[in-house]
């Protein structure tokens, strides 16, 4: 099935797509043990997709080569998310890592990959990924580390255990992966942690597309500083002056999903263990509750220095990027949310924006029928 891609996607930058096709190469290992390699090929982004699917990589997840659990660095996790165009053999990836340290090091040609296993077996690369690079440290000192942009296959990933390239050379393409995407996994590899340093297996997930022609529902949320609650359920303070307008329509028959959101007086630097800091919550008003949505967070533009904006329309199953402390699972489609549920009972869900001074939240809001 096809989906018309939005103008961009979930969080991946626009210049990340400007560049030509040219064969993309990474080096690995503190001296650069591969000195080229091509990955495949470096591509715009395509006019549409056929699938997405995303991973939250912690280290608890990593097992070794005898699938022995191996245990990666402490602390530190991911965001990985892909978009696929598996009729043109293309995929993009917007690849963030939280707290990872060290040189990468892999005997493939990157340290980043896509592998085909199951959860807790070993198994080969399929894909190899330029690797994540330092942007910036957080409130917390933790190293943030991207890797955006899109590849064109044939994939090499510089490893031939039985003298063919365990890429797309042994037979692997991208509708493989969208098919069956909790048989594959997403990790990255250190010197500290050669086996990996952080892994999860693969979700399908929510799909830019265009607007639909019609909507069934609309919901409007009006966020506020002072209806805070944190994850213990207690009233916290909010950014003074804060606000926030989030706009959701919503067509049932397509789990279509198209949101504008404007912020008013929100400052600095975006924070979630979530894969964006701006959400739907499954949680009433004065309660807690889990992300089932995670929204784009809303930019500045340059004629609007107090404002910032997101839209966008994308078609689930969606991923929050929030795992479930007794499951494991993601809070959103994984744990049975649908779109359905915000229809029937659009005040138990809140939407909201998390920086990094406002952990808990700068602005919340209900939403309701417009």
């Amino acid at each position: 099935m096809k989906f018309a891609a939005a103008a961009t996607l979930l969080a991946l930058a626009p210049a990340a797509f400007a560049a030509p096709s040219a064969p993309l190469e990474e080096r690995t290992g503190l001296l650069g043990k591969h000195f080229g390699g091509k990955i495949g090929t470096k591509c715009k982004q395509p006019s549409y997709f056929t699938s997405a699917v995303y991973g939250r990589p912690i280290p608890g997840n990593v097992v070794n080569q005898q699938n022995e659990p191996t245990p990666g660095q402490e602390g530190a996790y991911g965001h990985f998310s892909y978009f696929i165009n598996s009729d043109k053999e293309i995929i993009c990836y917007d690849i963030r890592t939280v707290g990872v340290t060290g040189e990468y090091d892999s005997p493939a040609v990157t340290a980043t990959h896509i592998h085909e296993a199951p959860a807790g077996q070993n198994g080969p690369p399929r894909i190899a990924f330029p690797n994540p690079q330092f942007t910036r440290k957080n409130h917390l000192g933790e190293e943030i580390r991207e890797s955006k942009g899109c590849l064109k296959g044939p994939f090499r990933t510089g490893l031939a255990p039985t003298g063919t390239d365990t890429g797309s050379a042994s037979g692997f393409t991208l509708k493989q992966l969208e098919q069956n995407p909790g048989n594959f996994f997403t990790d990255t590899h250190t010197e500290a942690f050669t086996a990996g340093a952080i892994r999860a297996q693969l979700l399908p997930s929510e799909v830019p597309v265009k607007k639909p022609r019609s909507f069934s529902h609309k919901f409007t949320g009006k966020a506020v500083s002072s209806t805070i609650i944190n994850p213990q359920g207690a009233a916290v303070a909010g950014q003074e002056g804060a606000t926030g307008k989030y706009t959701l329509r919503i067509n049932e028959a397509k789990n279509i999903l198209c949101y504008d959101i404007v912020l008013t007086g929100v400052t600095g630097e975006y924070y979630s263990l979530a894969k964006t800091s701006t959400h739907t919550h499954r949680s009433a008003a004065g309660q807690a509750g889990p992300p089932v949505i995670a929204f784009k967070d809303p930019q500045p533009k340059w004629w609007s220095k107090n404002k910032r904006y997101s839209s966008a329309c994308v078609k689930g199953p969606f991923t929050s990027g929030s795992n479930n402390a007794q499951t494991g699972k993601d809070t959103s489609s994984a744990s049975g949310f649908t779109l359905q549920e915000i229809i029937a009972n659009p005040a138990g869900y809140a939407v909201d924006t998390h920086t990094e001074k406002f952990v808990a939240g700068a602005v919340r809001g209900q939403l309701q029928n417009a």
